[in-house]
């Protein structure tokens, strides 16, 4: 009967089979690792319950990471399960099948959670490579390279003092997306705020 189940979630065409687990620990390393965007955990002894007609309940747990995403996968779940309910002469869909939905790392499916993270790369890929670009093409348009790769100064020098004001202000300018994310758009920090700086200045 579970395989019947599955099987419904492959025919729809809205889900991808990718494998099979055995334990929660790899529920857990395939959603952390991005393999999986939903798990559907159903228990020991689920064809039996079904075939006698008796409740029995079954997990689904999404990766909300994408909020849309698993929005979308949430309501495609709830309305395959109830058909597979049905088809077992449930009147109720509810009342042979208990579907309970789980959502990992955004219980509260706020989009802003993964938008605003997003903005903080975006902002240093404008700062510290667009800008930086600009001002390199702009000296070599009006001539002042030449002048300075001409002058006593190691070209390694030079580019330091070329990138090293972007740098900063890239830095500065991750710490208020930051400070702004957490306190007024409330985007929860977890993890080492140290780690988040120094792969920033990456």
């Amino acid at each position: 009967e579970s395989r019947g189940l599955v099987e419904r979630f492959r025919a729809s065409g809205y889900f991808d089979i990718v494998g099979t687990v055995e334990s929660t620990k790899e529920t857990d390393r395939l959603i952390d690792r991005n393999i999986a965007h939903m798990v559907l955990v159903v228990p020991e002894g689920f064809g039996g319950s079904v075939k006698r007609g008796e409740p029995v309940d079954i997990q689904a747990v999404y990766d909300g990471s994408d909020a849309n995403t698993t929005s979308i996968a949430m309501g495609y779940t709830e309305a395959i399960t109830s058909r597979y309910s049905q088809s077992k002469g449930a009147k109720d869909p509810s009342g042979q099948i208990d579907l309970r939905l789980r959502v990992w790392y955004n219980p509260e499916l706020k989009s802003r959670w993964f938008i605003i993270p997003g903005l903080i790369a975006i902002i240093m890929g404008v700062i510290s490579a667009l800008l930086t670009s600009l001002t390199v093409s702009r000296e070599w348009e009006q001539g002042t390279m030449e002048q300075l790769l001409s002058t006593p100064i190691h070209p390694v020098e030079l580019f330091l003092g070329k990138i090293t004001p972007y740098f900063l202000i890239g830095m500065i300018d991750v710490l208020i997306s930051v400070a702004v994310g957490v306190w007024i758009f409330g985007v929860p920090l977890r993890g080492s705020f140290l780690f988040l700086l120094v792969v920033s200045s990456l």
